[in-house]
């Protein structure tokens, strides 16, 4: 997303993506070319806020267009993108910060070895894949406590997944903040979209108490481009 708004190679880029979408598609066991007609490029922040004063069905949620601060939580980056006025984007403010839901569940998977050398009372080595880390932060979202059955015995995870998600939100709060710092009381809303949404709502909600994460955040940015195809475009 800063490439998107960076002045210098912003044009280059978005020329050289129209031109890799805009290519013909064949489908795999025949002839016949798919030629698509038209290519936008949006910023998925962007389309996060489509999804939030968009109807389904196509109708304006509000009267007047609100102003939003976006906070779009992926894997490996968060974009952070503020809107103005409902029609454009506060460039200066507007940007992709280089952390995500995956170094969570990295840092997660770190302290595991130390808790259970610590419940064991020994050291043993141990790997955990990230399919069993991932478990763990699921459970600990839904039912607010997190255990793992290692060495055939149930080492509870609750303490360092408690402690690794409010770092985290601390993390995601202060590079947030280094672009709305002094606007974000005047927005609206905080809206806070992707995979790592629903992860952080609870504590980000302490510290924006405007904060509005909608249904399947982990789609916002999805819907968003398509009603924009379908009713803006």
């Amino acid at each position: 997303m800063s490439l998107f708004y960076d002045e210098t190679g912003r044009e280059a880029m978005i020329e050289r993506r129209h031109k890799s979408l805009m290519r013909p598609v064949v489908r795999q066991g025949s002839d016949k070319a798919l030629r698509i007609e038209r290519v936008d490029i949006l910023p998925e922040a962007a389309s996060s806020y489509i999804d939030y004063v968009v109807s389904d069905e196509g109708k304006q949620n509000f009267s007047t267009l609100p102003q939003v601060a976006i906070i779009d939580i992926g894997g490996r980056t968060t974009d952070v993108a503020v809107m103005i006025g409902g029609t454009s984007i506060d460039r200066s403010r507007s940007g992709t910060e280089e952390i995500g839901v995956l170094d969570l569940l990295e840092s997660i998977a770190a302290a595991v070895p130390a808790e259970v050398a610590r419940q064991m009372g020994k050291t043993v080595p141990c790997t955990i894949p990230a399919r069993l880390v991932e478990a763990q932060l699921i459970s600990f979202q839904k039912k607010g406590t997190a255990e793992i059955v290692l060495f055939g015995r149930r080492f509870d995870l609750t303490g360092i997944v408690e402690r690794a998600l409010k770092a985290f939100v601390r993390q995601i709060h202060a590079r947030a903040q280094r672009r709305i710092e002094g606007i974000s009381a005047q927005m609206e809303a905080i809206l806070v979209t992707g995979g790592g949404a629903a992860l952080t709502q609870s504590t980000l909600g302490e510290m924006y108490p405007h904060l509005i994460v909608p249904q399947d955040p982990q789609y916002s940015n999805v819907r968003g481009m398509l009603k924009y195809m379908l009713y803006l475009s």
